[in-house]
């Protein structure tokens, strides 16, 4: 068990652009219902921080890491190598009755992809921060996200 196992936060959907979920460490079916989505549809805005901006991993341009190799440095970075992000779903649009939460019209649940495309490590080896090789991003059936 963990801190915020079934953990759900709900949002009113007028104040979307004021809330956001800071998952600093894995917790099983967290649910963030904000009544939007997980970003701005043009990405310049995300609503869920899944910790990766203070996370860091050496890395050497010359090691040749495969996907895999990657992804287990970033996860020995997270207790018990656990993405804090893997068990969250976004709520984009519910549908209420009398108050009562009754279940979710459209969400989508986050996803992360290992991505060294952009990657530029100036002296061949260095502390690369998990965010500038990670993409995070919620699959499912809000306006923000792929299908």
């Amino acid at each position: 068990a963990y801190a915020c196992d079934d953990m759900r936060v709900e949002i009113n959907p007028d104040n979307y652009r004021n809330s956001m979920l800071n998952m600093y460490s894995f917790s099983a079916n967290v649910t963030f219902s904000n009544g939007f989505g997980f970003e701005e549809p043009d990405g310049t805005q995300s609503y869920v921080n899944c910790n990766t901006e203070h996370r860091f991993i050496q890395f050497n341009e010359s090691s040749n890491f495969t996907g895999q190799q990657l992804q287990s440095l970033i996860l020995s970075e997270y207790k018990k190598a656990l993405f804090p992000c893997d068990a969250v779903t976004v709520e984009c649009l519910t549908t209420t009755t009398n108050n009562n939460h009754t279940g979710g019209a459209s969400s989508c649940d986050l996803s992360y992809v290992v991505d060294t495309t952009n990657l530029s490590v100036p002296d061949g080896c260095d502390w690369v921060a998990v965010s500038e090789i990670t993409r995070v991003t919620c699959i499912g059936d809000c306006v923000s996200s792929p299908t």
